[in-house]
């Protein structure tokens, strides 16, 4: 503890339901269960942001020889303590801006949640460097032979 305050690492493990719920609430500067609403509806919105960044985390599943999901996994209020099945990348920056993003929404602030919103589709894009890979496939019945 430094400071009075305890420094967090989440090298090599998926963080959990709680983690990214104590990230989401320190960007709309709220105390952890003072408010009810945001608790309860945490696991549904971070639910629909995973499923929204699902694609980015197939990505970084791929580079890393990892199998890939085909629908995001559904977290309950039970699950707050267990470790999300998703890369840290998104779970330390991505999911708590989208999950700020709904809690300004319900807040009548839709400056900050389109701001909020904007940041997760940004962290989309950093968490998976920058660039999609993708393998091109030629889609075309005659392929190169229309130009030899």
């Amino acid at each position: 503890m430094v400071f009075g305050f305890e420094f967090l690492t989440y090298g090599g493990f998926t963080m959990r339901g709680e983690d990214v719920y104590e990230i989401a609430l320190s960007l709309v500067f709220e105390r952890k269960r003072e408010d009810a609403d945001y608790l309860q509806f945490f696991p549904n919105f971070v639910s629909l942001v995973m499923q929204e960044a699902l694609a980015y985390e197939n990505i970084i599943r791929r580079k890393s020889g990892r199998e890939t999901l085909s629908v995001a996994p559904l977290v309950t209020a039970a699950d707050m303590e267990s470790e999300l099945d998703f890369s840290e990348a998104l779970c330390r920056s991505a999911l708590p801006y989208g999950v700020a993003a709904f809690y300004c929404q319900d807040d009548g602030d839709n400056y900050r949640a389109a701001d909020y919103r904007n940041r997760f589709i940004t962290a989309l894009s950093d968490a998976v460097g920058g660039v999609v890979v993708s393998e091109i496939i030629d889609e075309y019945p005659y392929g190169d032979a229309l130009y030899n």
